[in-house]
């Protein structure tokens, strides 16, 4: 057998002619398709970077915040527990790539910020994550990849707000 477990089970769905089934296999398949494209991230990130998907899905965060975003607001925007941005966090301190202050408001809250080094790296890690992802959806045509935006924009827990 080849494949993912998730390949098979949306191979297996799909080929019903039960609505139910059928979405399913659809569910099976995005599964599978995310999980193929991580993994290509995950390997690139490492080899090219020696960073963690975590510690890039942190450094992207902060590159959106140039004055720096509490440890608890980043942790809500990458939907972990606190302590999982902390340990992150201490990593990335110790690479020189991002600061952590206790702000002069709140001493039990901590702000982090990317240093200028940390920027630099972030954006040439957006590079290689671009390159990845496109890579990956190669096969892919321009109006397919506009059609699948939409057809995957219609479900409604896209639009939900992350609680």
């Amino acid at each position: 057998m080849t494949g993912s477990i998730f390949s098979q089970l949306a191979e297996e769905h799909s080929k019903s002619s039960d609505s139910s089934e059928l979405k399913l296999g659809t569910w099976f398949a995005l599964v599978d398709a995310f999980t193929v494209v991580e993994r290509k991230l995950r390997i690139a990130l490492h080899e090219e970077y020696s960073v963690t998907l975590p510690a890039f899905d942190t450094l992207m965060v902060l590159r959106g915040f140039p004055q720096g975003i509490r440890m608890s607001a980043l942790a809500i925007k990458l939907s972990v527990t606190k302590g999982n941005v902390t340990s992150v966090a201490r990593r990335l301190e110790r690479t020189g790539w991002m600061t952590r202050q206790t702000p002069a408001d709140d001493k039990r809250a901590q702000m982090l910020k990317l240093t200028p080094t940390g920027k630099r790296l972030a954006n040439r890690m957006m590079v290689t994550y671009k390159r990845v992802v496109a890579e990956a959806l190669d096969g892919l045509s321009e109006g397919q990849a506009q059609d699948l935006v939409k057809t995957l924009d219609r479900l409604s827990f896209l639009n939900e707000a992350s609680p």
